[in-house]
Order: structure tokens, then C-alpha cells, then sequence
């Protein structure tokens, strides 16, 4: 992805979040658009994560930023990478 890409996905996600009391939300819109960099298909938010529906990684949210690296996201349990 490309810098200038990159940027306005920073901005776009973080214009997207709305702060509750100490959970954060990501606008429905934004998780229309997110896919599992492996699996290339939906994700979905459950608590502090972004959950993909096909594999079931766990991509964090750091900073208000859904952090979509495979290398940082955490398998669900009883698989192995």
C-alpha cells in the first residue's frame, strides 16, 4: 500500500471511531470496506478486535487504528499458523 494510501486510511479510520465510555466502536461503514488480509473476505468487530469470518484471526485495534497485519493478529484457539 502506498504512503499517500495509507495516510488517508489513517484519517478515514480515525474520523470513523466514536469513543463510548471506554470502548471504542468502528462505524458499520468502515467495517464494509475492512477484509482479512489472508482470507480476503469479511470481518467483523467483537470487543476490543477485529474478527475475520472465514479464518477467525483476531486483528488488534491500537491507537483507535484496526492494526490488518497478519503477523500481528492472533489465531483462534486450536489453530496454528
Amino acid at each position: 500500500m502506498s504512503g499517500i494510501h495509507y495516510s488517508l486510511l489513517v484519517a478515514f479510520v480515525r474520523n470513523e471511531f466514536y469513543s463510548g465510555s471506554d470502548t471504542k466502536m468502528i462505524d458499520k461503514e468502515l467495517l464494509e470496506i475492512l477484509a482479512c488480509p489472508l482470507c480476503k473476505t469479511d470481518v467483523k468487530l467483537e470487543n476490543d478486535k477485529i474478527v475475520c469470518t472465514s479464518c477467525g484471526r483476531r486483528y488488534p485495534i491500537r491507537d483507535d487504528i484496526p492494526i490488518m497485519l497478519i503477523d500481528e493478529a492472533e489465531l483462534p484457539e486450536g489453530k496454528d499458523k
